[in-house]
């Protein structure tokens, strides 16, 4: 309603004062020497090519329609064949670079906070090199923000560049250089150089779904390795990260004998370093909680695990050491399914946007994937991220574009009053 609200003022009011004031009513006025040129131009190119062009097909239909449908078979066999790149959905550019650091879980504030300094060095050499190549001279990268969290193992510097119709050069080679200049960061879970956003997800996304957890996590490891030496990936990055170191008991054959339980032992160890409540009493309105456990000095390493005695249900008291085992492993943060299987999911970003998404994605399931689940043939590899999104267009479309296609044949067909004529349109759009 406002659209057309807009077009009935302007054609009521703004149109007729626009031709009130046109050149063309005034008889005597002198057309401008351009016009003169482009109105023989256009003479000259209908007389000479368009007509005869026209009459040749006129006299040979049946060339003319060969030749639109020989065009059309060609450009199909050039985009199967990959000499015409394709990607569903391309990438948005943006005005900023994002990079998002991820260390372990339990990585101290101190340590997170130095690496993501270190970036913002390297920052700062990648803004000098882009400004000297600037036209203007103007700084490339506006300013930087950096944070630090959620949690002290996570970071991120948000780098604000020139607005992209006065920058010379398109962030994705800013975030290049960046990642390029930063380098390997040890000890690093996960670094993503982000330059704009991707609709569906990103371009690379591989789910690894399997009730074999120990295979599961080899073939995580295995495909990241593979696709760390692809050299038009970057950012690879998957969704199970390694968790907060934990102890993790065990239960020697002995411990049964003594009538232990894994329930009961871990119990005692958990009152005694963490402590347990004893005692819950009224004062005023508040409800006060009494708990018990070790003194600092004999809670505070992991030697005082191994001195600790464990109560048996004999009422006997033994070491730890002689009824279990420990080993320090890092626990679980996030656990996702899928089918009702364990899911873990391997992503990536292509390093140049002109890069075909759908050909790297085929190379990854074609090329990589097959050996790899030869060695683990519990595992299965699905497609997500974009191609999943794409394949529900598709889907979708394989019903909706016939029907549309058939009602602009309809139209067409009764405007021109020809069954044939409609058919030739179609091939030369």
């Amino acid at each position: 309603i406002l659209t057309l609200g807009v077009s009935l003022i302007e054609a009521l009011i703004i149109l007729p004062a626009h031709i009130a004031h046109s050149r063309a009513l005034n008889r005597r006025a002198k057309p401008y020497l351009l016009n003169v040129w482009a109105d023989k131009g256009l003479v000259w190119f209908r007389d000479r090519v368009y007509a005869p062009v026209l009459q040749f097909f006129l006299n040979n239909p049946v060339l003319g329609f060969a030749i639109p449908l020989a065009m059309l078979i060609l450009t199909i066999g050039s985009v199967g064949a990959g000499i015409v790149k394709t990607t569903f959905f391309p990438p948005i550019a943006s005005d900023a670079v994002t990079v998002t650091l991820r260390m372990p879980q339990g990585t101290s504030e101190t340590i997170t906070d130095s690496l993501i300094t270190y970036i913002e060095q390297k920052a700062q050499l990648v803004n000098e090199e882009f400004t000297k190549k600037q036209h203007d001279g103007q700084p490339v990268i506006q300013n930087m923000v950096k944070r630090i969290g959620p949690g002290t193992s996570t970071a991120s510097l948000t780098l604000n560049l020139l607005p992209g119709e006065a920058r010379d050069f398109p962030s994705d080679d800013i975030a290049n250089a960046l990642a390029d200049e930063v380098g390997f960061i040890y000890g690093a879970e996960s670094i993503e150089y982000g330059s704009g956003s991707n609709f569906g997800g990103k371009p690379v996304s591989v789910s690894l779904v399997s009730h074999n957890i120990p295979e599961l996590k080899a073939v995580k490891e295995m495909l990241k390795e593979k696709l760390q030496k692809e050299p038009k990936l970057k950012d690879i990055s998957d969704n199970d990260p390694a968790g907060i170191k934990e102890i993790k008991l065990k239960l020697k054959e002995s411990a049964y004998l003594l009538g232990m339980t894994y329930n009961s032992l871990l119990q005692q160890v958990r009152g005694g370093f963490f402590g347990q409540p004893v005692q819950r009493f009224q004062r005023g309105q508040d409800e006060i909680r009494v708990w018990v456990r070790y003194d600092r000095s004999n809670r505070q390493s992991i030697k005082n695990l191994d001195d600790m005695w464990i109560l048996t249900p004999m009422g006997s008291r033994v070491p730890l050491s002689e009824i279990a085992d420990y080993e320090i492993a890092r626990g679980e943060v996030l656990i996702n399914h899928l089918n009702g299987k364990r899911e873990i999911r391997v992503e990536a970003n292509l390093r140049d946007r002109k890069d075909s998404a759908t050909d790297m994605l085929e190379y990854i399931r074609s090329s990589i994937m097959p050996d790899i689940l030869a060695q683990h043939p519990t595992v299965t590899a699905l497609y997500e991220g974009q191609n999943r999104e794409a394949s529900k267009v598709s889907n979708s479309a394989k019903f909706a574009v016939p029907a549309i296609l058939f009602l602009i044949y309809a139209i067409i067909a009764f405007t021109f009053r020809s069954y044939s004529q409609p058919l030739m349109l179609f091939l030369l759009v």
